[in-house]
């Protein structure tokens, strides 16, 4: 699809986000999970993630202007832009090519879209590695539509990856050597963190806590919220519905994942809101029904979708009601 077609279209995306809620939103994500929409393996890999990402950041800027011309006076209203991003370590210590990996990382994943909207250009470490014409430019017009189209940037945030700097191959033109990385959860044999449910997902909070302090240093300190932070543990059908109620980890990672946030609240990082994933357990992407992340289980074979509350919905409830005492972030 062309970008004058995505950007020209004459839809109004409020009107049909009230329309399918039911009432009028104050708060609006135009564009989420960026990367997961541009990195398929299929097409041409060294072109269309490029294309397909710009398409998206001018959509969401397009979308943005709409909100503001007609909507966000009258409503009080935001709208910002929702992307996923780990936090990076470089995998070995002192290796200035692992260190420039880390940030390259960063880069390639947050970077390619809140650079735009924060300052009107790509990343320079994605221009001096994406050879030849691949990655487009933004015309004079784009610039001014593109640069401050957000009121916050939503962040889903996870987990931390090490990274290791590898060499690409030149010779082919594709995303993943653009980048040149290689990620890894372990060091030395030893894990970064627990491990969940799911293979990539490895209980690091403290990476939340790094990552907002990048935000607010290298974006001018933005306004955050986080719109995706959670936990999976594997469906396993030897449990009963009881027992897979008990998810004192996901309570704990909640936890810790809140007193990292609060550190950074008290290091000035404008964190104004957060949301966990899941409420309830649901059908994930590469996983379907193998995890669960919901903090209310779901009977999938009941034939009604009960849903019973897991003891993190009950901590929640009770955080919900005085978080400071719950969580212990007062200090």
């Amino acid at each position: 699809m062309s970008i004058p077609h995505v950007t020209s279209s004459e839809g109004d995306p409020v009107r049909e986000v009230d329309s399918s809620v039911g009432e009028p939103v104050r708060k609006l994500v135009a564009t989420a999970q960026n990367l997961a929409h541009n990195t398929s393996s299929n097409g041409k890999p060294g072109t269309d993630p490029y294309t397909v990402a710009h398409n998206l950041i001018l959509a969401h800027a397009r979308a943005v202007e709409i909100y503001r011309k007609y909507y966000q006076d009258r409503r009080q209203g935001k709208i910002g832009m929702t992307n996923v991003s780990p936090w990076f370590y470089p995998l070995e210590d002192n290796n200035q090519d692992d260190e420039e990996a880390a940030s390259r990382a960063l880069d390639f994943m947050l970077g390619w879209f809140v650079a735009p909207v924060t300052t009107g250009e790509y990343p320079p470490s994605m221009r001096n590695n994406i050879r030849g014409d691949r990655l487009p430019e933004f015309a004079e017009d784009e610039i001014k539509l593109v640069k401050g189209s957000y009121d916050f940037l939503g962040i889903n945030y996870y987990t931390t990856y090490y990274v290791k700097n590898i060499r690409g191959n030149i010779s082919q033109h594709h995303y993943d050597n653009d980048l040149h990385v290689e990620y890894h959860t372990h060091r030395n044999g030893k894990p970064i963190g627990q491990p969940a449910g799911w293979p990539w997902l490895y209980i690091y909070p403290e990476g939340i806590y790094h990552l907002m302090l990048y935000i607010r240093k290298k974006y001018k300190n933005p306004n955050i919220i986080i719109t995706e932070n959670g936990l999976d543990n594997v469906n396993s059908k030897a449990l009963t519905i009881s027992k897979a109620r008990i998810d004192e980890t996901r309570i704990k990672y909640h936890k810790d994942h809140l007193a990292y946030l609060k550190k950074a609240i008290d290091q000035d990082v404008r964190v104004k809101g957060y949301f966990i994933w899941s409420l309830i357990d649901n059908f994930e992407w590469a996983q379907e029904y193998n995890v669960r992340f919901g903090i209310f289980y779901v009977d999938f074979l009941n034939g009604r979708l009960t849903k019973f509350p897991k003891r993190s919905a009950m901590w929640w409830m009770n955080f919900l009601k005085q978080p400071k005492k719950v969580t212990g972030c007062q200090n």
